[in-house]
């Protein structure tokens, strides 16, 4: 909101785990007609909470195959393209290949210029 009426470009690098738990940021956006670009960065896992469960399992001399368990979102997979549309957001994607990413963020960037209004391209990205 501090940029709103600067001409600045104000873009949110999204984690997809966080806008799980906060997706009612969309609808506000939408609302309130927030020229917002959301870049997805989609690699479809709570990975922060993967990480430490690597960690642990190290420091309990536990198998670390078993960190991933609960999180990964990939079966099924989330649209976030698609959530987004449900909250009224302008959406791409998902976005799978790096040729069609240019693209989007085009399209995406588009809206955000010229409608004021926020858009969300889903970019999948690999599992770590």
């Amino acid at each position: 909101m501090a940029h709103l009426g600067s001409g600045k470009l104000c873009v949110d690098i999204q984690a997809d785990g966080d806008l799980l738990m906060t997706s009612s940021a969309l609808w506000t956006a939408a609302k309130h007609r927030i020229p917002l670009l959301i870049v997805m960065h989609n690699n479809q896992s709570f990975y922060n909470s993967e990480e430490h469960g690597i960690e642990v399992a190290k420091f309990r001399n536990r198998p670390v195959e078993n960190a991933g368990i609960g999180t990964h979102v990939d079966d099924p997979a989330v649209s976030f393209a698609k959530v987004a549309e449900g909250f009224g957001v302008h959406s791409e994607g998902p976005v799978r290949s790096t040729a069609d990413l240019r693209p989007a963020l085009q399209r995406a960037l588009k809206v955000v210029k010229e409608k004021k209004l926020p858009a969300l391209v889903d970019v999948i990205a690999e599992p770590r």
